[in-house]
């Protein structure tokens, strides 16, 4: 699947609104920004069933840093151990 121009310019323009966004909000909106971040990277990656179990679960975590910082927190826990076991599977 080849991402379209259009596709990038969109992602970088959410990124750096993002990065400005952080300047002046609350610190926990960093890291749901950088998990909204890779949501939209994943979802220009195609069908592959990782990427978009990926996605799911980034997409069913991310909000979590607004209500519940700790199970936040080891729902990223939970995610960087299933890109570690990956990444060691590959």
């Amino acid at each position: 699947m080849a991402i379209s121009r259009m596709d990038i310019e969109k992602l970088v323009h959410f990124i750096i609104v993002s990065a400005r966004g952080c300047l002046d909000e609350p610190p926990v909106y960093g890291p749901l920004r950088l998990m909204e971040t890779a949501s939209k990277l994943l979802s220009l990656t195609g069908d592959s069933n990782h990427y978009q179990d990926l996605k799911n679960k980034i997409d069913e975590y991310k909000y979590l840093t607004l209500t519940n910082e700790e199970d936040f927190r080891q729902a990223l826990d939970e995610l960087v151990l299933y890109l570690a076991k990956r990444a060691k599977d590959k």
